[in-house]
């Protein structure tokens, strides 16, 4: 399986085409439901780019 995330802008990605956005409380809030396996690599993905200034555009393969 393959999980392909972009970031859009600051507040805004999207998981394999599904928009996700940061809520004014700092959540990350996806507009149409996510797998487990989707959640879970946009979590690892968000800590990697916030610890480790990586591309916001990566493709993962499960």
């Amino acid at each position: 399986m393959t999980i392909q995330i972009e970031q859009l802008d600051d507040s805004r990605y999207t998981v394999d085409g599904h928009e996700v956005i940061k809520d004014q409380n700092g959540n990350w809030v996806a507009k149409a439901e996510l797998s487990t396996q989707q959640i879970a690599t946009f979590q690892k993905h968000i800590q990697a780019v916030e610890a480790y200034n990586i591309k916001p555009k990566a493709t993962y393969q499960l």
